[in-house]
């Protein structure tokens, strides 16, 4: 029996709701944890694995009902997670006489609570209700939108900016939970009974899900949140350890997060003594420090005075501070000066007023004329490479670093209330004594402080992304991206870490390093905008790369209190088995029901090198916490890129994954690739692991539902839906393409049936995504085809451009899919137009719903056929493709129609008129000489007669004299769906051109012989 998901998925909800948690930024439930690049939306996780459980019925409108109550994505469910403060009376009624007592005055809360106490207290009384108690606290809700019809009548994705995402909520009603049941034949009260219950039904226990790429966790820690056993393993420490915490921390319950807690507290608090001994945070004001600027600074020949660099010398936009840089008489150095400025003056410092680097050169910063190259600086040899005991460059580095601001604050009273104050400045003589004083206190605990852990001790392992610090710094160790202020204070703070005893507590220290690693190192930018208030620093990860700076911020060990003491967040304990182990995928031995994986398939992020920068800061400490583990990412054993080796990798890696699941179990893999080349072999890849494909769907994770997609690429995650191949029976390409054809086009009836008119559930992108699934499940239920071995269709090498069987079984999907799709409003026209015309409506028609991504249009080209799309494209960039209008197209890619309905090659004759008419050198373009060509140069002729349709009639009649008559009726058709255009929502730039063919349709309605 075919699963939900087989046989349909709520797209459009699902991606508004990733979306949701995507944009929840450091509210999400496990970026607390560290970095990790590319983890998936727990909403989605979730939905994939109920998905997988819950079986199809053969009332589909009713299966999709129940699935969105099941994740309180149906109107119901929306309403429930509207968002709201519950009043504190209410909580106070809600709660024990005992509580009551203790945390509650007559008119509420009493005073001197914070806002953590509030929460911990308002989830003890929650935990403490029957789900009917629970029920009607949430109804006294002051909800931001009162009115349930109001609310409803907003598209999905709205209502959503009003409510809770369904991980923070307790789940449906005992009402909907009634619902379900009655549907599902099940007795569940609660989600986790739910997916046990499936479970047993399936796979007679409670169903385990894997992920043998586990990176940040989100597929097994979601998994055994929704009451799955789970398991996740990784070649990568810093993967499984994320995975791990995931796991035991957040899933660890009360009293480990209360001792995790503990300890943290201990922790800062003995090494924030230690600091304060040092007197390295403090001045002789009674302030501390909260931030240290630092810049390179370099001497070019011809210069007498080292330079400062720096992009921008801004330092709070808020309070508009900015540096500026003086001779000093006697001396080689310049004098900074920190000072607040006219506004006048600051706008023209954001406008790089003062700039140092520009179109990495060093400019002069007194006489703007002289510059010169960042590159040429670093000289033909390349810079000095550092030695581990160096943490400061050598006097003669080219690249020395400098102190140049320090932000300090103090509390002080203000009519008998605490209020911290701010000030900027420039490092004075004591500061730069307490500079000497911080590298010498380094200096003297370097060596053991290395050999304990406690700070890194790892070289910079050569690659694509490490090789550029050591390129541009001449740095060679991890701990060469760390100021000496850096690595003073967190060695001081890993060296308290003795009070740690448990292996969740140890974790949570080495995890929070890490996370201030990421926010605090010299490649963190110093960010002044305004939004930052007085200042802050970006990650070191804001992309895929270890970028060196110019300047950079510095956190004082004292800011950095509240994220260190920050909760890592708090979840029920889990209640189901668990595990993480460091194996290579090939390797895995345990079993799964359900493997959900995200390989590294054609990947651009190197999690091999970039995990490094967390690893080094880890290193000794993990193996303390597990004895077990190798604190070493093995890049030898690493799956990536896309050669031989590569496809024999994952091949290995998902034919193991087959034999380590039941008969019955299933599998997803997500990616996110659109070439059907890409399609193809990764295609072809699980087709010789022994799976074949029953559905695929893609999940917008970037951007809000319905709203305009950035990015010439599939921006979401596809989700590829496969079970074990049971059988391996042969399969001939003449049998195999009537067959794709049957089951692309079932595949888009059954979602057109789905599709609702107000709130579509796919788009563009999935129907084209359909063809693809459709055409790999009917190629991968064969052994082989044609007589070929799959394995040697995976591993044969081909010139290029050539494609395999397979490659154009994806490909003829695709032109199926585009003939099957035909834009509303032409299905009586559609026969009668060429492929090229069809591209062209096809395309206008994706347009006029908000399509701007250029692969779309050029994916729609290779289903239509069409090799050059250029000349009908007003603009072709990624993220903004338009297709030309009538007017925009004027007269060109125009030729004359020839006898035989061809275009002639040459110039346009008399039928043309009035020398209209281009030609490429290379011959016309298929589309100049078709009749719809033509029919867009009478509405172009309308429209420039003052939508008098006269001269367009008469170009039509002279272009194709008798034959005119034959197709008057297909083009009134074609021009009422024309003037249409103009209607939609972005579609400016046809609304002449629109009323032209208004015009136009009706003379030629009404036009005799």
């Amino acid at each position: 029996m075919p699963t939900f998901i087989e046989t349909q998925f709520p797209i459009a909800r699902l991606s508004a709701e990733a979306y949701k948690e995507r944009k929840a930024g450091a509210s999400q439930t496990l970026t607390g944890l560290g970095k990790w690049w590319g983890r998936k939306p727990l909403i989605l996780v979730r939905a994939a694995i109920l998905g997988m459980l819950m079986p199809a019925s053969n009332d589909a409108k009713k299966d999709r009902e129940i699935f969105l109550k099941i994740l309180t994505m149906d109107d119901d469910g929306t309403w429930q997670r509207c968002k709201g403060e519950i009043p504190a009376a209410a909580w106070r009624e809600a709660a024990t006489p005992e509580v009551q007592e203790e945390f509650f005055g007559a008119r509420g809360l009493k005073q001197g609570l914070s806002e953590e106490d509030k929460e911990a207290l308002f989830t003890q009384i929650w935990d403490a209700l029957s789900p009917e108690q629970q029920q009607a606290l949430d109804a006294q809700r002051m909800r931001p939108i009162p009115d349930r019809a109001e609310f409803d009548a907003l598209p999905y994705a709205e209502r959503l900016v009003h409510c809770e995402r369904p991980e923070n909520i307790a789940g449906p009603t005992p009402a909907t939970w009634a619902d379900i049941n009655a549907h599902l034949g099940t007795t569940a009260t609660c989600l986790s009974e739910l997916i046990d219950q499936l479970g047993q039904r399936t796979f007679g226990h409670t169903p385990r899900v894997g992920d043998s790429f586990c990176g940040g966790g989100s597929i097994p820690f979601e998994a055994a949140r929704i009451g799955c056993e789970a398991f996740g393993s990784d070649l990568n420490p810093v993967a499984g350890l994320l995975t791990w915490a995931s796991l035991n921390l957040l899933g660890g319950g009360p009293e480990v997060q209360a001792e995790v807690a503990r300890v943290q507290q201990q922790v800062f608090a003995a090494a924030d003594r230690q600091i304060t001994d040092w007197g390295i945070e403090h001045n002789d004001r009674g302030e501390r420090a909260e931030a240290f600027l630092y810049c390179v600074e370099v001497k070019p020949e011809g210069s007498d005075y080292y330079i400062p660099l720096a992009p921008s010398w801004v330092i709070a936009e808020k309070y508009r501070i900015v540096a500026t840089w003086k001779r000093v008489a006697g001396s080689d150095r310049l004098q900074p000066e920190v000072l607040a400025v006219s506004e006048a003056e600051f706008k023209q410092y954001k406008d790089k007023k003062g700039a140092t680097v520009v179109d990495s050169r060093v400019v002069d910063p007194f006489d703007p004329n002289r510059s010169w190259s960042v590159e040429a600086l670093r000289g033909t040899d390349g810079l000095r490479r550092w030695t581990n005991d160096e943490v400061v460059p050598r006097p003669d580095d080219v690249f020395q670093e400098r102190l140049y601001c320090i932000r300090w604050a103090k509390t002080v009273m203000r009519n008998g209330k605490p209020k911290l104050e701010r000030r900027y400045a420039a490092p004075d003589a004591a500061d730069l004594e307490r500079e000497a004083q911080v590298l010498a206190l380094l200096r003297e605990r370097f060596a053991d402080w290395q050999r304990e852990g406690f700070i890194p001790s790892k070289q910079i392992a050569g690659g694509y992304n490490t090789d550029q610090p050591i390129r541009e710094r001449g740095w060679t160790d991890w701990h060469h991206l760390f100021t000496p202020r850096q690595l003073l204070t967190y060695g001081c703070y890993l060296s308290q870490g003795a009070v740690a005893t448990s292996k969740e507590a140890r974790v949570a220290l080495l995890l929070k390093l890490g996370v201030q690693a990421n926010w605090n190192s010299k490649l963190c930018t110093w960010n002044g905008d305004k939004s930052k208030g007085p200042g802050n620093t970006d990650q070191t990860f804001v992309n895929q790369a270890l970028n060196t700076l110019f300047n950079h911020g510095n956190k004082s060990f004292g800011l950095l209190q509240d994220s260190l003491l920050k909760p890592f967040g708090q979840t029920s304990a889990f209640a189901v088995l668990h595990a993480t182990e460091l194996v290579d995928a090939r390797e895995i031995a345990s079993k799964c029901d359900i493997w959900i994986t995200d390989p590294p398939y054609a990947d651009a992020i190197n999690y091999h090198e970039l995990g490094d920068f967390f690893l080094a800061w880890y290193d000794k400490q993990l193996t303390k916490a597990f004895p077990d583990w190798t604190p070493d990412a093995r890049a030898e054993l690493a799956v990536r890129g896309n050669g031989e080796d590569f496809r024999r990798s994952m091949v290995e890696i998902y034919r193991n994954l087959a034999r380590q699941m039941p008969d019955n179990g299933m599998q997803m893999v997500m990616f996110t690739h659109q070439d059907p080349a890409v399609w193809a072999d990764l295609g072809m890849i699980l087709w010789a692991a022994g799976l074949k494909a029953t559905a695929a769907w893609t999940i917008s994770t970037e951007t809000q539902a319905g709203g305009m997609k950035k990015g010439n690429y599939v921006q979401g995650t596809v989700c590829l839906v496969l079970r074990k191949r049971a059988a391996n029976e042969p399969g001939f390409l003449d049998e195999v393409y009537p067959l794709v054809e049957d089951e692309v086009k079932r595949q888009i009836a059954s979602m057109q049936a789905l599709d609702e008119g107000g709130e579509p559930n796919f788009n563009d992108a999935d129907y084209q995504l359909a063809a693809y699934a459709a055409a790999l499940k009917v190629l991968t239920q064969y052994g082989n085809l044609d007589g070929k071995d799959v394995e040697h269709e995976v591993f044969a090498v081909r010139a290029k451009g050539e494609k395999s069987d397979f490659q154009a079984v994806i490909e003829r999907a695709l032109g199926i899919a585009c003939d099957t799709l035909i834009p509303r409003g032409l299905e009586n026209a559609w026969r009668d137009l060429s492929l090229v015309e069809r591209y062209y409506l096809r395309s206008l028609d994706i347009e006029s719903r908000g399509e701007r991504r250029k692969g779309m249009y050029e994916e729609l080209a290779r289903g239509f056929g069409v090799t050059d799309i250029k000349p009908l494209l007003k603009s072709d960039k990624a993220n903004g493709t338009r297709v030309a209008s009538a007017s925009a197209l004027a007269a060109s890619v125009l030729v004359a129609v020839g006898d035989d309905g061809a275009g002639t090659a040459g110039p346009m004759g008399t039928n043309v008129g009035r020398g209209r008419g281009r030609v490429a050198a290379a011959g016309p373009h298929p589309f100049a000489a078709s009749p719809l060509r033509h029919l867009l140069f009478a509405v172009r002729e309308t429209a420039a007669n003052d939508n008098s349709p006269e001269p367009g009639r008469q170009y039509l009649r002279d272009t194709f004299g008798q034959g005119y008559w034959g197709r008057r009726e297909g083009f009134v058709n074609l021009l009422e769906w024309l003037a249409a255009l103009g209607n939609a929502e972005g579609m400016g730039e046809w609304v002449a051109d629109s009323d032209a063919a208004r015009m136009l349709a009706g003379r030629l309605r009404n036009d005799h012989a």
